[in-house]
Protein backbone atom coordinates (compact mmCIF):
# COMPACT_ATOMS: atom_id res chain seq x y z
CA UNK A 1 0.00 0.00 0.00
CA UNK A 2 1.36 3.41 -0.95
CA UNK A 3 1.56 6.41 1.39
CA UNK A 4 -1.15 8.29 -0.53
CA UNK A 5 -3.51 5.35 -0.33
CA UNK A 6 -2.86 5.03 3.42
CA UNK A 7 -3.62 8.73 4.03
CA UNK A 8 -6.78 8.58 1.92
CA UNK A 9 -8.16 5.47 3.61
CA UNK A 10 -7.37 6.90 7.09
CA UNK A 11 -9.14 10.19 6.22
CA UNK A 12 -12.23 8.44 4.89
CA UNK A 13 -12.37 6.00 7.80
CA UNK A 14 -12.14 8.84 10.43
CA UNK A 15 -14.18 11.31 8.38
CA UNK A 16 -16.42 12.35 11.29
CA UNK A 17 -13.48 13.33 13.52
CA UNK A 18 -11.66 15.07 10.70
CA UNK A 19 -14.77 17.00 9.72
CA UNK A 20 -15.21 18.25 13.31
CA UNK A 21 -11.59 19.44 13.39
CA UNK A 22 -11.95 21.30 10.06
CA UNK A 23 -15.17 22.98 11.19
CA UNK A 24 -13.61 23.97 14.53
CA UNK A 25 -10.58 25.54 12.86
CA UNK A 26 -12.83 27.40 10.39
CA UNK A 27 -14.95 28.75 13.24
CA UNK A 28 -11.90 29.89 15.19
CA UNK A 29 -10.46 31.64 12.15
CA UNK A 30 -13.79 33.41 11.55
CA UNK A 31 -14.01 34.56 15.17
CA UNK A 32 -10.44 35.88 15.22
CA UNK A 33 -10.89 37.66 11.89
CA UNK A 34 -14.11 39.25 13.14
CA UNK A 35 -12.47 40.34 16.37
CA UNK A 36 -9.62 41.99 14.49
CA UNK A 37 -12.06 43.83 12.25
CA UNK A 38 -14.19 44.94 15.20
CA UNK A 39 -11.09 45.97 17.15
CA UNK A 40 -9.84 48.10 14.29
CA UNK A 41 -13.29 49.64 14.01
CA UNK A 42 -13.46 50.42 17.76
CA UNK A 43 -9.96 51.88 17.79
CA UNK A 44 -10.84 54.01 14.80
CA UNK A 45 -14.04 55.20 16.43
CA UNK A 46 -12.29 56.06 19.69
CA UNK A 47 -9.55 57.89 17.80
CA UNK A 48 -12.09 59.88 15.81
CA UNK A 49 -13.89 60.74 19.07
CA UNK A 50 -10.69 61.92 20.79
CA UNK A 51 -9.46 63.91 17.77
CA UNK A 52 -12.88 65.52 17.30
CA UNK A 53 -12.78 66.82 20.88
CA UNK A 54 -9.41 68.50 20.30
CA UNK A 55 -10.71 71.03 17.81
CA UNK A 56 -7.70 72.45 15.98
CA UNK A 57 -5.24 71.36 18.65
CA UNK A 58 -2.19 69.49 17.32
CA UNK A 59 0.22 69.80 20.24
CA UNK A 60 -0.17 70.61 23.94
CA UNK A 61 2.45 72.25 26.15
CA UNK A 62 1.56 71.39 29.73
CA UNK A 63 3.20 71.23 33.16
CA UNK A 64 2.15 70.39 36.70
CA UNK A 65 3.06 73.95 37.72
CA UNK A 66 2.40 77.36 36.20
CA UNK A 67 4.43 79.38 33.73
CA UNK A 68 4.18 82.78 32.03
CA UNK A 69 1.06 83.48 30.01
CA UNK A 70 3.44 85.26 27.59
CA UNK A 71 5.18 81.98 26.68
CA UNK A 72 2.34 81.30 24.22
CA UNK A 73 3.04 84.60 22.48
CA UNK A 74 6.79 83.93 22.47
CA UNK A 75 6.29 80.56 20.76
CA UNK A 76 3.92 82.15 18.22
CA UNK A 77 6.31 85.02 17.44
CA UNK A 78 9.28 82.67 17.04
CA UNK A 79 7.49 80.35 14.57
CA UNK A 80 5.65 81.98 11.63
CA UNK A 81 2.43 80.16 10.83
CA UNK A 82 2.10 78.65 14.29
CA UNK A 83 -1.04 79.37 16.32
CA UNK A 84 -1.12 79.22 20.12
CA UNK A 85 -3.67 79.66 22.89
CA UNK A 86 -2.81 79.78 26.62
CA UNK A 87 -5.23 78.44 29.20
CA UNK A 88 -5.51 77.10 32.73
CA UNK A 89 -6.65 73.49 33.08
CA UNK A 90 -7.77 72.20 36.47
CA UNK A 91 -10.04 69.58 38.00
CA UNK A 92 -12.84 70.68 40.29
CA UNK A 93 -16.06 69.90 42.09
CA UNK A 94 -19.18 71.78 41.01
CA UNK A 95 -22.39 72.26 43.02
CA UNK A 96 -25.65 73.64 41.63
CA UNK A 97 -26.68 75.96 44.45
CA UNK A 98 -30.45 75.89 43.86
CA UNK A 99 -30.89 72.11 43.64
CA UNK A 100 -27.86 70.94 45.58
CA UNK A 101 -26.85 68.62 42.74
CA UNK A 102 -23.13 67.94 42.56
CA UNK A 103 -20.61 66.77 39.99
CA UNK A 104 -17.06 65.69 40.78
CA UNK A 105 -14.09 65.28 38.48
CA UNK A 106 -15.16 68.25 36.34
CA UNK A 107 -12.48 69.57 33.99
CA UNK A 108 -12.25 73.34 34.40
CA UNK A 109 -10.80 75.46 31.59
CA UNK A 110 -9.74 79.06 32.12
CA UNK A 111 -10.00 80.55 28.62
CA UNK A 112 -10.21 83.91 26.91
CA UNK A 113 -10.67 85.27 23.39
CA UNK A 114 -7.43 83.62 22.24
CA UNK A 115 -8.90 80.15 22.83
CA UNK A 116 -11.91 80.76 20.59
CA UNK A 117 -9.82 82.46 17.90
CA UNK A 118 -7.40 79.51 17.93
CA UNK A 119 -10.28 77.16 17.08
CA UNK A 120 -11.82 79.51 14.53
CA UNK A 121 -14.95 80.15 16.60
CA UNK A 122 -16.73 83.38 17.58
CA UNK A 123 -15.60 84.84 20.90
CA UNK A 124 -17.62 83.58 23.87
CA UNK A 125 -17.73 85.18 27.30
CA UNK A 126 -19.03 84.19 30.70
CA UNK A 127 -19.26 80.77 32.33
CA UNK A 128 -20.12 77.96 29.90
CA UNK A 129 -21.05 74.33 30.66
CA UNK A 130 -20.60 71.24 28.52
CA UNK A 131 -23.88 69.53 27.57
CA UNK A 132 -23.14 66.56 29.85
CA UNK A 133 -22.40 68.74 32.90
CA UNK A 134 -25.45 70.94 32.31
CA UNK A 135 -27.67 67.85 32.13
CA UNK A 136 -26.16 66.26 35.24
CA UNK A 137 -26.60 69.42 37.32
CA UNK A 138 -29.86 70.52 35.72
CA UNK A 139 -28.26 73.93 35.27
CA UNK A 140 -29.53 76.73 33.05
CA UNK A 141 -28.49 80.30 32.26
CA UNK A 142 -28.19 82.63 35.29
CA UNK A 143 -28.05 79.72 37.77
CA UNK A 144 -25.48 79.99 40.56
CA UNK A 145 -22.68 77.41 40.61
CA UNK A 146 -20.15 76.79 43.38
CA UNK A 147 -16.80 75.63 42.01
CA UNK A 148 -14.36 74.00 44.43
CA UNK A 149 -10.72 73.94 43.26
CA UNK A 150 -7.52 72.83 44.93
CA UNK A 151 -5.01 75.64 45.20
CA UNK A 152 -1.80 75.17 43.18
CA UNK A 153 1.07 73.67 45.16
CA UNK A 154 4.33 72.08 44.07
CA UNK A 155 4.34 69.96 47.24
CA UNK A 156 1.58 67.34 47.58
CA UNK A 157 -0.90 68.20 50.33
CA UNK A 158 -0.69 64.69 51.79
CA UNK A 159 3.10 64.89 52.24
CA UNK A 160 4.75 65.88 55.53
CA UNK A 161 5.76 69.30 54.20
CA UNK A 162 2.58 70.03 52.24
CA UNK A 163 0.47 72.98 53.37
CA UNK A 164 -2.64 71.82 55.21
CA UNK A 165 -4.25 75.26 55.51
CA UNK A 166 -6.29 76.82 52.71
CA UNK A 167 -5.71 73.85 50.39
CA UNK A 168 -8.83 74.60 48.33
CA UNK A 169 -10.84 77.56 47.13
CA UNK A 170 -14.59 77.84 46.51
CA UNK A 171 -15.59 80.18 43.68
CA UNK A 172 -19.14 81.44 43.16
CA UNK A 173 -20.05 81.61 39.46
CA UNK A 174 -23.11 82.48 37.41
CA UNK A 175 -23.79 80.17 34.46
CA UNK A 176 -24.09 81.95 31.12
CA UNK A 177 -25.10 79.12 28.77
CA UNK A 178 -24.59 75.52 27.72
CA UNK A 179 -21.92 75.23 25.03
CA UNK A 180 -23.05 72.91 22.16
CA UNK A 181 -20.80 70.01 21.21
CA UNK A 182 -20.23 71.43 17.72
CA UNK A 183 -18.83 74.59 19.35
CA UNK A 184 -16.30 72.68 21.49
CA UNK A 185 -18.70 71.95 24.34
CA UNK A 186 -17.02 68.52 24.56
CA UNK A 187 -13.49 69.90 24.29
CA UNK A 188 -10.96 67.65 26.00
CA UNK A 189 -7.19 67.27 25.74
CA UNK A 190 -7.38 63.92 27.53
CA UNK A 191 -8.77 60.95 25.57
CA UNK A 192 -11.81 59.40 27.23
CA UNK A 193 -14.79 57.30 26.15
CA UNK A 194 -17.25 58.78 28.63
CA UNK A 195 -19.14 62.03 28.31
CA UNK A 196 -17.08 65.18 28.93
CA UNK A 197 -18.04 67.20 31.99
CA UNK A 198 -16.35 70.53 31.44
CA UNK A 199 -16.71 74.08 32.70
CA UNK A 200 -15.32 77.06 30.78
CA UNK A 201 -14.47 80.04 33.01
CA UNK A 202 -12.94 83.42 32.04
CA UNK A 203 -9.17 83.05 32.25
CA UNK A 204 -8.58 86.27 34.20
CA UNK A 205 -11.15 85.25 36.82
CA UNK A 206 -9.61 81.82 37.35
CA UNK A 207 -6.07 83.25 37.51
CA UNK A 208 -7.16 85.80 40.10
CA UNK A 209 -8.97 83.31 42.32
CA UNK A 210 -6.12 80.80 42.21
CA UNK A 211 -3.52 83.53 42.83
CA UNK A 212 -1.65 82.87 39.57
CA UNK A 213 -2.00 86.25 37.81
CA UNK A 214 -0.59 86.22 34.24
CA UNK A 215 0.29 82.53 34.53
CA UNK A 216 -1.12 79.40 32.90
CA UNK A 217 -0.34 75.68 32.91
CA UNK A 218 -1.27 74.74 29.33
CA UNK A 219 -0.72 76.08 25.81
CA UNK A 220 -2.49 74.70 22.73
CA UNK A 221 -0.43 74.70 19.53
CA UNK A 222 -1.20 74.07 15.85
CA UNK A 223 0.85 74.39 12.66
CA UNK A 224 4.16 73.14 14.07
CA UNK A 225 6.12 69.92 13.69
CA UNK A 226 7.29 67.96 16.72
CA UNK A 227 10.95 68.86 16.20
CA UNK A 228 10.47 72.56 15.46
CA UNK A 229 8.08 73.04 18.39
CA UNK A 230 10.47 71.35 20.83
CA UNK A 231 13.32 73.58 19.63
CA UNK A 232 11.17 76.72 19.85
CA UNK A 233 10.01 75.94 23.38
CA UNK A 234 13.59 75.36 24.52
CA UNK A 235 14.59 78.77 23.14
CA UNK A 236 11.57 80.56 24.61
CA UNK A 237 11.42 79.13 28.14
CA UNK A 238 12.86 81.34 30.88
CA UNK A 239 13.79 80.70 34.49
CA UNK A 240 10.52 82.36 35.47
CA UNK A 241 8.64 79.68 33.52
CA UNK A 242 10.47 77.03 35.53
CA UNK A 243 9.81 78.89 38.83
CA UNK A 244 13.57 78.82 39.27
CA UNK A 245 16.12 81.31 40.54
CA UNK A 246 19.91 81.21 40.22
CA UNK A 247 22.29 83.03 42.57
CA UNK A 248 26.07 83.10 42.84
CA UNK A 249 27.39 83.23 46.40
CA UNK A 250 30.74 84.34 47.74
CA UNK A 251 31.76 80.68 48.35
CA UNK A 252 31.86 80.71 45.27
CA UNK A 253 28.88 78.54 44.51
CA UNK A 254 25.91 78.55 42.16
CA UNK A 255 22.62 78.12 44.03
CA UNK A 256 19.58 76.91 42.10
CA UNK A 257 16.27 77.29 43.95
CA UNK A 258 12.60 77.02 43.11
CA UNK A 259 10.03 79.63 44.09
CA UNK A 260 7.47 76.81 43.97
CA UNK A 261 8.97 75.44 47.19
CA UNK A 262 10.60 72.33 45.77
CA UNK A 263 12.88 71.66 42.79
CA UNK A 264 11.29 69.24 40.34
CA UNK A 265 13.09 66.21 38.91
CA UNK A 266 13.59 67.74 35.45
CA UNK A 267 15.04 71.00 36.83
CA UNK A 268 17.26 69.07 39.24
CA UNK A 269 18.56 66.87 36.41
CA UNK A 270 19.21 69.86 34.13
CA UNK A 271 21.00 71.78 36.90
CA UNK A 272 23.11 68.75 37.78
CA UNK A 273 24.16 68.19 34.16
CA UNK A 274 24.97 71.89 33.70
CA UNK A 275 27.04 71.89 36.87
CA UNK A 276 28.94 68.79 35.82
CA UNK A 277 29.68 70.33 32.41
CA UNK A 278 31.11 73.39 34.20
CA UNK A 279 33.23 71.23 36.47
CA UNK A 280 31.11 71.91 39.56
CA UNK A 281 30.06 69.42 42.21
CA UNK A 282 26.31 69.12 42.75
CA UNK A 283 25.03 69.04 46.34
CA UNK A 284 21.24 68.64 46.74
CA UNK A 285 19.87 70.39 49.84
CA UNK A 286 16.41 70.18 51.40
CA UNK A 287 15.49 73.01 53.78
CA UNK A 288 12.37 73.77 55.77
CA UNK A 289 11.32 76.03 58.62
CA UNK A 290 10.63 74.50 62.02
CA UNK A 291 7.85 76.56 63.59
CA UNK A 292 8.19 75.07 67.07
CA UNK A 293 10.83 73.08 68.95
CA UNK A 294 9.95 71.50 72.29
CA UNK A 295 12.02 70.04 75.10
CA UNK A 296 9.56 67.81 76.88
CA UNK A 297 6.48 69.96 77.40
CA UNK A 298 8.45 73.21 77.30
CA UNK A 299 8.73 75.26 74.11
CA UNK A 300 12.30 76.36 73.45
CA UNK A 301 13.59 78.92 70.97
CA UNK A 302 14.21 77.50 67.49
CA UNK A 303 17.10 79.97 67.22
CA UNK A 304 18.39 80.39 70.79
CA UNK A 305 20.74 83.28 69.91
CA UNK A 306 18.05 85.25 68.07
CA UNK A 307 15.68 87.88 69.39
CA UNK A 308 12.02 87.53 68.38
CA UNK A 309 9.82 90.59 67.86
CA UNK A 310 6.03 90.68 67.91
CA UNK A 311 3.34 93.37 68.30
CA UNK A 312 2.27 93.74 71.91
CA UNK A 313 -1.28 94.45 70.73
CA UNK A 314 -1.42 91.04 69.03
CA UNK A 315 -0.27 89.34 72.23
CA UNK A 316 -2.95 91.17 74.22
CA UNK A 317 -5.61 90.27 71.64
CA UNK A 318 -4.55 86.63 71.74
CA UNK A 319 -5.08 86.49 75.49
CA UNK A 320 -8.78 87.26 74.91
CA UNK A 321 -9.22 83.90 73.07
CA UNK A 322 -12.17 85.10 70.99
CA UNK A 323 -14.14 82.48 69.08
CA UNK A 324 -13.36 84.00 65.70
CA UNK A 325 -9.56 83.73 65.87
CA UNK A 326 -8.58 81.84 69.03
CA UNK A 327 -7.08 79.06 66.90
CA UNK A 328 -4.46 81.53 65.61
CA UNK A 329 -3.20 82.46 69.08
CA UNK A 330 -1.62 79.52 70.91
CA UNK A 331 0.03 80.97 73.99
CA UNK A 332 2.19 77.88 74.55
CA UNK A 333 4.09 78.82 71.40
CA UNK A 334 5.15 82.30 72.49
CA UNK A 335 4.63 82.87 76.24
CA UNK A 336 7.74 80.79 77.10
CA UNK A 337 9.78 82.92 74.67
CA UNK A 338 8.56 86.10 76.38
CA UNK A 339 9.32 84.66 79.81
CA UNK A 340 12.85 83.63 78.76
CA UNK A 341 13.56 87.05 77.26
CA UNK A 342 13.89 85.76 73.70
CA UNK A 343 10.81 87.68 72.51
CA UNK A 344 10.30 91.42 72.76
CA UNK A 345 6.89 93.03 72.36
CA UNK A 346 6.60 96.20 70.30
CA UNK A 347 4.11 99.04 70.17
CA UNK A 348 3.63 101.00 66.95
CA UNK A 349 6.20 101.59 64.21
CA UNK A 350 9.75 100.92 65.36
CA UNK A 351 13.26 100.41 64.00
CA UNK A 352 14.68 97.06 65.05
CA UNK A 353 18.23 97.59 63.79
CA UNK A 354 19.57 100.10 61.26
CA UNK A 355 17.92 99.31 57.91
CA UNK A 356 15.20 97.04 59.33
CA UNK A 357 11.99 98.42 60.82
CA UNK A 358 8.36 97.42 61.36
CA UNK A 359 5.24 99.37 60.45
CA UNK A 360 1.71 98.72 61.67
CA UNK A 361 -0.90 98.09 58.93
CA UNK A 362 -4.23 97.38 60.68
CA UNK A 363 -7.06 95.57 58.94
CA UNK A 364 -6.36 91.85 58.88
CA UNK A 365 -5.85 92.31 62.60
CA UNK A 366 -5.69 95.52 64.60
CA UNK A 367 -1.92 95.42 65.15
CA UNK A 368 -0.54 93.53 62.17
CA UNK A 369 2.97 94.61 61.20
CA UNK A 370 4.92 94.69 57.95
CA UNK A 371 8.70 94.40 57.90
CA UNK A 372 10.54 97.09 55.92
CA UNK A 373 14.14 96.46 54.84
CA UNK A 374 16.32 99.24 53.37
CA UNK A 375 19.69 98.57 51.80
CA UNK A 376 21.75 100.11 49.00
CA UNK A 377 19.20 102.80 48.29
CA UNK A 378 16.41 100.26 47.75
CA UNK A 379 13.49 99.18 49.91
CA UNK A 380 11.63 95.88 50.29
CA UNK A 381 8.58 95.22 52.44
CA UNK A 382 7.30 91.91 53.75
CA UNK A 383 3.72 93.10 53.79
CA UNK A 384 2.28 90.21 55.81
CA UNK A 385 -1.48 89.69 55.26
CA UNK A 386 -2.22 93.22 54.09
CA UNK A 387 -1.69 91.97 50.50
CA UNK A 388 -1.35 88.18 50.85
CA UNK A 389 -1.12 87.43 47.09
CA UNK A 390 -0.82 89.35 43.83
CA UNK A 391 -4.56 88.75 43.36
CA UNK A 392 -5.22 91.10 46.29
CA UNK A 393 -3.52 94.26 45.01
CA UNK A 394 -6.90 95.80 44.13
CA UNK A 395 -8.08 97.97 47.02
CA UNK A 396 -11.49 96.29 47.23
CA UNK A 397 -10.20 92.70 47.10
CA UNK A 398 -9.96 91.92 50.80
CA UNK A 399 -10.05 88.53 52.49
CA UNK A 400 -13.00 87.24 54.46
CA UNK A 401 -10.48 86.54 57.25
CA UNK A 402 -9.79 90.25 57.74
CA UNK A 403 -11.23 91.50 61.04
CA UNK A 404 -11.70 95.03 59.71
CA UNK A 405 -11.97 95.17 55.87
CA UNK A 406 -12.42 98.97 55.88
CA UNK A 407 -9.13 99.35 57.76
CA UNK A 408 -7.49 96.98 55.27
CA UNK A 409 -8.45 99.30 52.40
CA UNK A 410 -7.19 102.34 54.30
CA UNK A 411 -3.88 100.60 55.12
CA UNK A 412 -3.40 99.60 51.48
CA UNK A 413 -3.94 103.21 50.39
CA UNK A 414 -1.33 104.35 52.89
CA UNK A 415 1.10 101.66 51.75
CA UNK A 416 0.62 102.42 48.05
CA UNK A 417 1.14 106.16 48.68
CA UNK A 418 4.74 105.37 49.65
CA UNK A 419 5.55 102.05 47.97
CA UNK A 420 4.55 103.02 44.42
CA UNK A 421 6.46 106.31 44.01
CA UNK A 422 9.50 104.94 45.87
CA UNK A 423 9.34 101.64 43.93
CA UNK A 424 9.35 99.31 46.92
CA UNK A 425 9.75 95.59 46.33
CA UNK A 426 6.66 93.94 47.86
CA UNK A 427 6.90 90.40 49.29
CA UNK A 428 3.57 88.54 49.08
CA UNK A 429 3.23 86.17 52.04
CA UNK A 430 0.93 83.55 50.50
CA UNK A 431 1.70 83.72 46.76
CA UNK A 432 3.59 80.58 45.75
CA UNK A 433 3.69 81.54 42.06
CA UNK A 434 4.84 85.17 42.39
CA UNK A 435 6.25 85.71 45.88
CA UNK A 436 7.52 89.22 45.15
CA UNK A 437 7.25 92.03 42.65
CA UNK A 438 6.88 95.79 42.15
CA UNK A 439 3.35 97.17 42.41
CA UNK A 440 2.72 99.87 39.83
CA UNK A 441 -0.18 101.61 38.13
CA UNK A 442 -0.96 101.45 34.41
CA UNK A 443 -4.03 102.83 32.66
CA UNK A 444 -5.75 103.39 35.98
CA UNK A 445 -5.28 99.84 37.32
CA UNK A 446 -2.74 98.31 39.67
CA UNK A 447 -0.35 95.70 38.29
CA UNK A 448 2.60 93.71 39.59
CA UNK A 449 5.85 93.97 37.63
CA UNK A 450 8.27 91.07 37.95
CA UNK A 451 11.75 91.40 39.40
CA UNK A 452 14.43 91.65 36.73
CA UNK A 453 18.20 91.48 36.97
CA UNK A 454 19.91 94.78 37.56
Amino acid sequence: MTSKALIWRSATYHWRTNLAVVLGVATAVSVLSGALLVGDSVRGSLRDLAVGRLGRTEHVISTTGFFRDALARDVHDASPGVSTAPLVVASGFVTHEASGRRAGGVTVYGVDQRFWTFHGLPDRSGVLLSPSLAMELGAAANDTLLLRLQKPSAIPVESLFGRKDEVARTIRLTASATLPSEQLGDFSIRPQQSEVRALFVPLSRLQRDLGVIDRVNTVLVSGASDESLAATVRRSVTLDDLSATIAITNAPAVVVESSAGIVGDSLFTAATHAGSAAGLESIPVFTYLANTIRKGDQVVATFPKATYYAPEGEWEHGRLQLERDAVSYISANYDPLIASGHMKLLRGDQEIVPGISVQVFPGHTANMQGVVVRSGGKTACYISDLIPTTAHIDLAWVMSYDLDPVQTIASRKRYYATALPEKWLTVFTHDGARPWGYIDEEAGRLIVKPVTKG
